[in-house]
């Protein structure tokens, strides 16, 4: 079955750039991409990129009200992504990071040295300074194209504002068009496209402009801070049941200007949890050793598919059943009541 030309080539021809092939029609691009029920059967499954909570090949939004502290969140998983195997007890597929900041590049350098001294790695990412309106024609496929060059598994917008100066937020053309462009620079190397936004007004409606934004989205995770904590919570997931939410706290990193989060480590009440959670967490008991289990063996042991283990191995980590008395890199897992204070 013959393949449309890629994205880019695409994009090209529509902005008058020579083409090698003569313009491919739309109804060979549509022929190409018919399949059989076997064959759509056949395809992918989603990639994780954190998992739970983002995968490769997506778009993504995280949202909140301004000051809630969306960037400390976004910045610490790019930063993650980038450098460590885990964020949070989730299990992460590294790679390239690219961060395209449209504001504050004095400040993220403070909050990256922080990062950087409080885990004790270095940081990975590729930045931006600098905004790259992916509502124009032009820059969202000259972004596409360094993407493509680059290909990292992640692409952060930091703000969707501030990338689409020029644009009808509320209007469902422009919103549309702006789709298209996020679309494109995904599908130039598969990666999970995360933009940054602000929430509306009422922040219960969930986040600011036209709804058809929202709708594009693979994934969409509140932020939503003050008094020096944070909740992130996961408000829409695609293909997967929405994570558990996760509480952090901002710790002051010692001799650096910024702060860190860190797991609040509150206990949640039990009730938020299913009783399938409570299975997995009762497999960790029956094979509870003092040096702890790792993921693998209670994984093996638990009557849970691979993606609802790792569910539940999150929520009871954030609810204070389970601790991990390893490291981020070698965990190892057991019942809080089965530990010594």
């Amino acid at each position: 079955m013959q393949q449309p030309d890629s994205p880019l080539d695409v994009f090209d021809r529509t902005l008058g750039a020579e083409s090698h092939d003569a313009p491919i029609t739309p109804a060979e691009m549509i022929r190409s991409k018919l399949v059989t029920t076997d064959q759509l059967r056949g395809m992918p499954r989603p990639q994780p990129l954190i998992d739970g909570w983002l995968n490769l090949d997506s778009l993504a939004m995280v949202y909140g009200p301004s000051g809630g502290g969306k960037t400390h969140v976004v910045m610490d998983i790019a930063n993650t992504v980038s450098a460590r195997r885990f964020w949070h007890a989730n299990a992460v597929t590294n790679g390239g990071v690219l961060y395209v900041l449209a504001e504050g590049a004095p400040g993220a350098s403070l909050r990256v040295t922080a990062w950087e001294r409080h885990h004790g790695v270095t940081s990975a990412v590729t930045w931006h300074p600098g905004a790259i309106s992916v509502f124009s024609d032009a820059w969202a496929a000259g972004l596409a194209e360094v993407v493509a060059e680059l290909r990292p598994v992640l692409v952060v917008i930091d703000t969707y504002a501030r990338a689409t100066v020029g644009m009808e937020e509320n209007g469902t053309k422009d919103t549309g068009i702006t789709v298209e462009h996020l679309d494109m620079i995904r599908q130039a190397a598969g990666s999970c496209v995360l933009i940054v936004h602000h929430a509306g007004k009422d922040v219960t409606k969930g986040a600011r402009g036209n709804s058809a934004l929202k709708g594009a989205m693979d994934t969409e995770i509140e932020v939503v801070g003050g008094d020096g904590r944070i909740k992130v919570s996961n408000t829409k997931q695609k293909d997967a049941p929405e994570a558990a939410p996760l509480h952090f706290k901002l710790t002051p990193v010692p001799d650096t200007d910024s702060v860190v989060i860190e797991q609040a480590g509150a206990r949640i009440e039990g009730d938020d949890l299913t009783a399938a959670a409570f299975d997995t967490l009762k497999a960790l008991r029956d094979i509870d050793v003092t040096e702890g289990v790792s993921a693998t063996a209670w994984r093996a042991a638990a009557d849970a598919t691979e993606r609802t283990f790792y569910r539940h191995r999150s929520g009871l980590l954030q609810h204070g059943h389970v601790v991990n008395i390893g490291t981020d890199t070698r965990p190892r897992y057991r019942p809080v009541d089965e530990v010594e204070e």
